[in-house]
């Protein structure tokens, strides 16, 4: 075997170089790459060699012209198609800076992948689809994943609910009893919890519920979360407006709904009527509760601004909304009977509508008018419904001397004022 030549560092015209192994040629020593172990820190091959060596792995793109336009191709190897490389996703170690899979072929196989996840399962005569926890492996149906429209097979997640809680309760205890302690502190003998940005220990009642936060809370305290909201509708004020606008539209019943909330709040009335009681409602009287009309305004029978009765269940009732804008604060007795000729109000309805208030409010229909009469008799102001605390029912039965029991939506109306006047007490002080 003939022994390989020695390269050593040579000197021309006062420039350092060495002789190329491959080629046999002197060069200097920049056209050589660095290298640890070469002479002179130099690799032993110059760089042209080192390029011929690698011309099988210079792949150039296809050229094809369209409409007088060349466009850079290449061949998918899976369709084997010559296609634009705009049709190919970026890769930057790729030869083209682009993948050797067509976006179409990527597509194909993953909508197929994602098929073959989903099991369709008849149980009980009945239809559904199944899919496999990949950490559990138990086949559940699809309404046990959290959803996920953008990436997973069936539109959910790879995990079930279950494995999900159970990963971050591992990720919450990785760092043992430490984080628990960096996180937590008792405020005047009572669990709080410190939020990351604001780095404020607070109480536990100062975070929104979330099953799946520390200690069961968001970890945004809700001081955080309302600044959070005010910074973005005023960076996004018009996009906002817009988008609240709109809603408001879908959605009226709330609207109507917020706003007798929130003028019952004003007069620290009872406001406990949800959208459940108003299904109910809607649903006893099938429209508007004198004249079945699908135009509807929801009225408050005894209204609030007399101080008495508020936003519950025995108080709420449908009303043509030309009946709603006519009755407004008035007596509803006598605004019948100055009204039913005009408005064309049958007398039947009326008093299926009276008994439907006086059952509701565990009354007789003459033990609820005298009810009626005596809250316009005896209004309240602001000032008295925050210092009492009982509901307007209660004051009633108490001031005529009558053993009548109370109704169930009353107690909680007790309750609820209650609350309010313990609110209102504290923003005083």
């Amino acid at each position: 075997m003939a022994k390989r030549k020695r390269i050593v560092l040579e000197e021309k015209d006062g420039i350092i170089g060495k002789v190329c192994r491959k080629c046999d040629n002197w060069s200097p020593l920049e056209n050589y790459s660095k290298g640890k172990n070469g002479v002179g820190d130099r690799r032993s091959e110059c760089k042209t060699c080192v390029n011929i060596g690698r011309k099988h792995l210079q792949m150039k793109p296809i050229i094809k012209t369209v409409k007088g336009v060349d466009i850079e191709c290449r061949k998918c190897n899976r369709c084997d198609n010559i296609k634009p490389l705009t049709d190919f996703q970026k890769n930057k170690s790729s030869r083209l800076g682009v993948s050797s899979i067509c976006r179409k072929c990527v597509t194909k196989s993953g909508e197929k992948r994602r098929k073959s996840d989903i099991i369709l399962i008849e149980a009980e005569g009945k239809k559904s689809l199944y899919k496999k926890c990949i950490r559990c492996k138990v086949k559940q149906g699809v309404s046990e994943f959290y959803k996920n429209y953008q990436s997973g097979s069936g539109s959910v997640r790879s995990e079930c609910k279950t494995c999900n809680l159970i990963k971050q309760e591992d990720k919450r205890l990785k760092e043992g009893r430490d984080f628990v302690l960096r996180d937590t502190a008792y405020i005047k003998g009572e669990l709080g919890k410190r939020y990351k940005k604001c780095t404020e220990i607070k109480i536990l009642n100062d975070f929104q519920d979330n099953t799946l936060g520390f200690l069961g809370k968001s970890s945004e305290c809700r001081e955080c979360l309302k600044c959070r909201a005010r910074n973005f509708y005023v960076e996004n004020k018009e996009e906002s407006k817009a988008r609240n606008s709109q809603w408001y539209r879908n959605n009226p019943e709330y609207v109507l709904n917020k706003s007798a909330k929130r003028r019952a709040r004003k007069y620290g009335l009872p406001r406990t009527f949800s959208h459940i009681d108003q299904a109910e409602v809607k649903k006893h009287f099938n429209g508007c509760a004198l004249t079945q009309s699908v135009d509807i305004q929801w009225d408050h029978v005894i209204p609030v601004s007399i101080g008495h009765a508020g936003t519950v269940i025995g108080n709420m009732v449908p009303l043509r909304s030309d009946l709603n804008a006519s009755k407004k604060d008035k007596n509803l007795f006598e605004w019948f009977v100055d009204n039913k000729a005009r408005l064309n109000i049958l007398g039947h309805n009326f008093l299926e509508l009276i008994e439907y208030l006086a059952h509701t409010n565990a009354l007789t229909t003459q033990e609820y008018e005298d009810y009626v009469y005596w809250c316009f008799a005896n209004p309240r102001t602001q000032e008295n419904m925050i210092s009492t605390s009982i509901s307007s029912i209660q004051e009633w039965i108490i001031s005529t001397g009558r053993q009548i029991p109370l109704p169930k939506h009353a107690l909680l109306n007790i309750k609820t004022s209650n609350e309010i006047g313990s609110h209102s007490d504290n923003q005083t002080a």
